[in-house]
C-alpha cells in the first residue's frame, strides 16, 4: 500500500511540473523514502518514514515533522550532488506544504526555492541557482554522509528533545509573566518533561537488539549531555523569571 502511494504521488509530480520526479531510498531506522520534482524556480520534496511512536502524541508529532524535514533536505543534497560522500549545505526559503501521519508511517512535502540552497563547499551547484545574500526565512544546515545509522537516528531524536523541551519552558515562562504568575513552577513541569521522554528514549535505545554497545553507550552519554545543557538552560529561565517577579513586586 505504502509503495502504491509513493507510485501515485510520483505520477502527480511529473504531470505537475512535465519532468520525471527522482526516488531516493535514504533506508535507515526510519525507512525513509524520498521524491524530488524540480521546476523552473524550486523543488518539491516527499518523504515517507516509519513514524517515531515512543512518546505522547504532542511530541511524537514535532520530532516526525523535525526528522521528515531533515530527510527532505538531506534528500535534495543527495540529489543535487550525489551519495558519494559527506557534503553539506543551507537551505533558506524552506516551506512544508503538508504534513500527515498514516498510521505507522509519516509523510511530509516541502517547497524549496532553488536560489535558497546554498553549497558550503567549492563545487558549483549543477541545478540550483548560487544564493545570494537573502534573509527570506531561517537557514537551515544539513550534513548528509552516506548511511542513515540507527545511532544517528537515535542522537538526532536526543538534540530535538532537548530543544523541545527548552522552547516549550521559553514560551511557558513568558505567558506565566504576561499573566503575573510565578514562571518557576512552569522550569519544573520542564525538567520533569525532560526526565520523562528521557526515560523513555533510554528504554527504547536499550531493547533495541540491533544497536551495538558501544553506539548504546554514545547514546546514554548523549542523553546526560542534553540533560545538563537543558537545566542550565531552565535554570537561567528561572533566574530570570525570579528577577521579573522581584520587579513586579518593587512597582
Amino acid at each position: 500500500m505504502s509503495r502504491l502511494i509513493l507510485i501515485m504521488a510520483i505520477v502527480l509530480a511529473d504531470c505537475a511540473y512535465g519532468g520525471e520526479a527522482t526516488v531516493i531510498e535514504l533506508g535507515g531506522l526510519r525507512k525513509v523514502s524520498a521524491t524530488i520534482s524540480e521546476s523552473e524556480d524550486h523543488y518539491d520534496v516527499s518523504v515517507q518514514m516509519l513514524a517515531v511512536k515512543t512518546f505522547d502524541e504532542g511530541t511524537n508529532l514535532l520530532l516526525n515533522r523535525d526528522k521528515a524535514r531533515q530527510y527532505c533536505l538531506q534528500a535534495l543534497l543527495r540529489y543535487l550532488r550525489g551519495e558519494k560522500g559527506k557534503i553539506t549545505a543551507s537551505f533558506s526559503g524552506v516551506t512544508v506544504k503538508k504534513a500527515e501521519k498514516d498510521g505507522k508511517v509519516f509523510r511530509l512535502t516541502i517547497t524549496v526555492p532553488q536560489k535558497g540552497v546554498e553549497l558550503l563547499s567549492k563545487a558549483p551547484l549543477p541545478s540550483a541557482k548560487k544564493s545570494d545574500e537573502h534573509a527570506s526565512g531561517n537557514k537551515l544546515s544539513v550534513s548528509v554522509s552516506s548511511l542513515l545509522t540507527r545511532k544517528d537516528d537515535y542522537l538526532s531524536t536526543v538534540r530535538s528533545l532537548g530543544a523541545f523541551v527548552c522552547q516549550e519552558a521559553d514560551t511557558a515562562v513568558r505567558l506565566a509573566n504576561d499573566d503575573q504568575k510565578d514562571g518557576l513552577d512552569a522550569v519544573v513541569d520542564a525538567e520533569e518533561q525532560w526526565d520523562t521522554i528521557a526515560k523513555k528514549l533510554l528504554r527504547e535505545t536499550k531493547s533495541d537488539p540491533l544497536l551495538l554497545t558501544i553506539e548504546r553507550d554514545d547514546v546514554v552519554a548523549s542523553v546526560a549531555n542534553e540533560r545538563e545543557r537543558v537545566l542550565e538552560h531552565l535554570r537561567a529561565l528561572a533566574s530570570r523569571s525570579e528577577a521579573s517577579d522581584a520587579q513586579e513586586e518593587t512597582k
